[in-house]
């Protein structure tokens, strides 16, 4: 689960070249529904909690290590601030995801229950 969960959007980054492109937002989502469609019951709550917190870790590592002029603290505080912002598109889509997946997966287990019952 934690591998799906940091390994798609890491390997989403490394293919892309940083956090801007189609491929990692895809790895993100395939991420967060997988993670969450395969984690048990109690599982959930970090999946659906650390999804954005790990795009997020990932996104600024793959933007940092792309490149920018970092040597000044200066320029590192304003290129953190920058790759916060372009990561936040991800970690909504990471969030969503994992929610939609969860509500999903909610609501097979309680057709499952119902019809075990009648």
């Amino acid at each position: 689960m934690v591998l799906l969960l940091l390994g798609l959007p890491l390997l989403g980054a490394v293919v892309s070249g940083g956090s801007s492109g189609p491929v990692f937002l895809v790895t993100v989502v395939l991420g967060a529904v997988s993670a969450s469609l395969l984690a048990s019951s109690n599982g959930l709550w970090w999946v659906a909690t650390a999804a954005p917190v790990l795009v997020l870790l990932i996104s600024t590592a793959a933007d940092a290590m792309a490149g920018g002029d970092t040597s000044g603290s200066a320029a590192l505080a304003t290129h953190t601030f920058e790759w916060t912002a372009h990561a936040f598109p991800a970690m909504a889509l990471a969030a969503v995801a994992a929610m939609v997946a969860i509500a999903v997966r909610a609501a097979r287990g309680a057709g499952k229950k119902r019809s075990v019952r009648d």
